[in-house]
C-alpha cells in the first residue's frame, strides 16, 4: 500500500510526518486528563474479571504460555551471552 509523495497516513496517526507528538498521542493530552476515581476503577476491574470467569482455564493457559516463552527468551539470552 503506497501513499502519494507528500501525503501522510492520517487515519493511523501519521507514520510519515505529522499526526502526533511522536509518542503515539495528542500533544498536551496530559493537561486535560482527569484520572478515574478508585471506586470506579475497582468496579471496572470486577466487571472484567466477571467477564473472563467462564474462561479461567484458558486464561491460565495463555498466561502460562506468555510467562514460559518470556523465561525461555531470558534463559537463551543469558546462555548465549556467556
Amino acid at each position: 500500500m503506497g501513499f502519494p509523495r507528500g501525503q501522510t497516513r492520517t487515519a493511523t496517526g501519521g507514520a510519515v510526518g505529522g499526526g502526533g507528538s511522536g509518542r503515539g498521542g495528542r500533544a498536551g493530552a496530559a493537561a486535560d486528563f482527569t484520572p478515574v476515581p478508585k471506586d470506579r476503577r475497582a468496579k471496572t476491574l470486577r466487571k472484567i474479571a466477571a467477564f473472563f470467569s467462564p474462561y479461567k482455564f484458558q486464561v491460565v493457559v495463555v498466561l502460562a504460555a506468555i510467562l514460559s516463552t518470556s523465561l525461555i527468551g531470558l534463559i537463551t539470552r543469558s546462555c548465549s551471552a556467556s
